[in-house]
C-alpha cells in the first residue's frame, strides 16, 4: 500500500481517537473528524463510506494484531497445542490488545459508545466461540460451547471494564483475569 495512503489513514484514526475522548461516538461527524484531522472530506470518503466503515477497519487491524499475537503465543508457549494453555493464550493476546489499545478500547462501553462496544464485543465473541467449538471435545465442556463463550466472553469484559473504571495496573489486572480463568478453565464447567 501507498505510503500517503497508509499515513493518511493512520492520520484519520488518530484523529477519531483523540474525538472519542472529548464525545460519544455517535456525535462524532465525519465533517468535524476531517476537520480536526486536516482531510478533506473526498480524502476521507477515498476510503470509508462513513465514520461506521472507519470502526470496522479499526477493528478487523485490531483483531488481525491479536490473531498474529496468538499465534506467537501459541508456537512459543503451547507446541503441544492443549485446549486450556490455547484458550489462556487467546485471553493474553486479547489482553495484550485492548490495553495496549485501551486509548481506543476504553471509549468501547455499552453505556456510552455501544456502537464501539458492540464491534469489540461480536469480534471476540466470534473469535472466542470458534476456538471453544474448535476444541469443544478437548476441553469437554459440559454446557454449549456458544453459552460457555459467553459466559466467559461477559465475565472477561466486566473483569476489564472494572479495571479501566478504577484505573488499575495493566500486570495486576491481568495476573487477577487469569487466575479467575484458570479457576473457571479447572471447574467442571470444562472438567466433568
Amino acid at each position: 500500500m501507498d505510503k500517503r495512503i497508509v499515513k493518511t489513514k493512520r492520520n484519520i484514526k488518530e484523529t477519531f481517537i483523540k474525538l472519542l475522548n472529548a464525545k460519544a461516538f455517535e456525535k462524532i461527524s465525519v465533517t468535524e473528524l476531517c476537520e480536526k484531522g486536516c482531510v478533506g472530506r473526498i480524502t476521507f470518503y477515498t476510503y470509508y463510506d462513513d465514520k461506521y466503515a472507519l470502526v470496522d477497519e479499526m477493528m478487523d487491524d485490531y483483531m488481525q494484531e491479536a490473531l498474529d499475537n496468538y499465534h506467537r503465543l501459541q508456537k512459543e508457549k503451547n507446541p503441544a497445542n492443549n485446549p486450556f494453555e490455547g484458550y489462556l493464550n487467546m485471553l493474553s493476546a486479547t489482553l495484550d490488545l485492548y490495553f495496549s489499545h485501551v486509548d481506543f478500547f476504553s471509549h468501547a462501553q455499552i453505556e456510552t459508545n455501544p456502537y464501539l462496544y458492540t464491534s469489540f464485543y461480536n469480534r471476540v465473541f466470534e473469535n472466542a466461540c470458534l476456538y471453544v467449538q474448535h476444541h469443544h471435545a478437548g476441553m469437554n465442556p459440559r454446557y454449549s460451547a456458544r453459552r460457555t463463550t459467553i459466559l466467559l466472553c461477559n465475565g472477561f469484559w466486566g473483569i476489564v471494564s472494572d479495571a479501566t473504571a478504577e484505573k488499575k495496573d495493566f500486570e495486576r489486572t491481568k495476573k487477577e483475569i487469569f487466575d479467575m480463568y484458570r479457576a473457571v478453565l479447572s471447574s467442571d464447567l470444562f472438567c466433568r
